[in-house]
């Protein structure tokens, strides 16, 4: 396809996995809507990159939004064809779109946008001023994803602001987890990684459990975590994360029967 560049990682230099070729997983991610987007790019159209992998995830995470209006935040312009892809998927009328870059040249994107409709500010994802800032004029935000720097401090910085500024049943998505292993984006010292921080997190979704009367007396601190934000349900999937943000659900004990084998 004219105007487009692929490239396969592979775990172990094999082109195939689970039986299947590269390019018959390809073809499998880009069967959706997202994917006839991407296809329909040509050499003339801003660029977009993403692992194709996410297009089915996306798929599944936005059509129950699909049809509605949506105020969406994106960390990361660079090129500026991401617009485009949401843009096309949720419907130029639905989709409020704000953009966050370090790149001044991102500006030039709001010669081509209604501000409605979409705007970009400048700015770091880690100045917890600056997004406070974004989020007091375009939030409260139904998605946000973070796809820019990718550096583990700058991830864990701006969801510990922003979290608080999605609505609850929103999403708050990281892409591109895999720098979290490459040298230069690990943080000062070699040895952070934002797929930790989340980690951690998990122990939040278990509150009712914490909370209990049963609870241990002997729980560590990590154990006894507070998000930024309440967390309903985390997604890892490879190189993403998927926060399902507000008030985890109850734990409801449902016992039916009254027999019992051990009786």
């Amino acid at each position: 396809m004219k105007g487009h560049d692929i490239e396969v990682w592979s775990a172990g230099g094999d082109s195939s996995v689970s039986g299947k070729s590269s390019q018959k997983h390809f073809d499998e991610f880009a069967l959706n809507k997202f994917g006839r987007i991407m296809k329909s790019a040509g050499v003339e159209t801003l660029n977009c990159m993403k692992l194709a992998h996410y297009l089915p995830e996306y798929q599944r995470l936005f059509t129950k939004s699909d049809g509605s209006k949506v105020d969406f935040l994106e960390i990361g312009v660079q090129h500026g064809g991401s617009y485009r892809l949401w843009k096309n998927f949720f419907g130029e009328d639905l989709l409020r779109w704000t953009g966050i870059d370090i790149n001044q040249k991102c500006l030039a994107l709001n010669n081509q946008l209604a501000p409605e409709k979409g705007l970009v500010y400048c700015g770091s994802q880690a100045d917890p001023v600056f997004l406070e800032d974004v989020a007091s004029q375009r939030g409260e935000f139904d998605i946000v994803i973070d796809d820019g720097s990718h550096q583990s401090e700058h991830i864990i910085a701006s969801f510990k602001t922003l979290a608080k500024h999605v609505r609850d049943g929103g999403l708050y998505i990281i892409e591109d987890v895999h720098a979290c292993y490459w040298k230069g984006f690990r943080g000062d010292s070699d040895s952070s990684n934002a797929l930790s921080y989340f980690l951690g997190l998990a122990h939040s979704l278990n509150v009712q459990a914490t909370r209990h009367e049963r609870c241990s007396k002997n729980l560590r601190p990590d154990e006894l975590v507070t998000p930024p934000a309440l967390i309903r349900k985390i997604e890892l999937l490879p190189s993403m994360i998927v926060c399902h943000m507000g008030a985890p659900l109850p734990m409801i004990e449902w016992k039916a029967g009254m027999k019992s084998v051990i009786a």
